[in-house]
């Protein structure tokens, strides 16, 4: 779900005092976007643009922002969702030259409004493959994912070992009807509570051999 981090015409959707942070955040992902469509004045300085690009927010969550901003108005929104980001880019390029309806030039002859472009259908002096810069957000993106997912399995793989040998040491403590008390405490049949515990005890029991070899 889109939400608004910065805007000059809406109320925002974070905490007020992250404000800043979430500024410096994407004012630092405004340097590298993956699909961007503007507009230069006569020195060469973007007066408007529409970027999509990936960032990293203030809490550490990775995520896509869609960036606007003209002479008027400055919005910025943020989603988890790749393929929402690059929907809300496209329609924001749409909307704006739609509104914008004919531009001319000081003599009146009529100009696209945009300089630059990856959005199709929509009129530039250059129009580039939009196609190809979402492959590279979609190359991002999937990197990020696997990432995710490796720290993850990580973190799982822990939880499962710490879970063994906590089984096996308890079973250990108690003997007589331990492994009983501890399937209803945990909500598990006893054969799988006694399963884990013997994880438990073989990773116990391998540790010891390496401390004593280790000695």
């Amino acid at each position: 779900m889109l939400r608004v981090i910065r805007s000059t015409i809406e109320s925002i959707h974070i905490d007020s005092d992250l404000e800043d942070d979430f500024d410096d955040a994407v004012t630092a992902a405004l340097r590298e976007p993956v699909r961007e469509t503007y507009k230069s004045d006569e020195i060469g300085q973007k007066t408007s643009r529409i970027v999509l690009m990936p960032y990293t927010d203030p809490t550490g969550a990775r995520r896509w922002a869609v960036w606007e901003e003209n002479p008027d108005i400055v919005h910025c929104q943020d989603t988890d969702d790749l393929n929402e980001a690059i929907t809300a880019y496209e329609t924001a390029v749409r909307m704006t030259s739609e509104s914008a309806g004919i531009v001319c030039d000081d003599e009146g002859n009529e100009q696209p409004l945009w300089d630059e472009t990856d959005v199709a259908g929509v009129a530039a002096r250059t129009v580039n493959d939009g196609a190809s810069n979402s492959s590279r957000a979609y190359l991002i993106d999937a990197t990020w994912a696997h990432e995710d997912f490796l720290t993850t399995e990580t973190e799982y793989q822990r939880a499962t070992q710490r879970r063994q040998v906590a089984f096996a040491q308890m079973l250990a403590s108690r003997r007589r009807g331990a492994q009983a008390t501890l399937a209803r405490h945990v909500d598990l049949k006893e054969p799988t509570v006694k399963t884990i515990a013997t994880k438990g005890r073989q990773i116990l029991a391998d540790r010891a051999a390496a401390t004593m070899a280790a000695e």
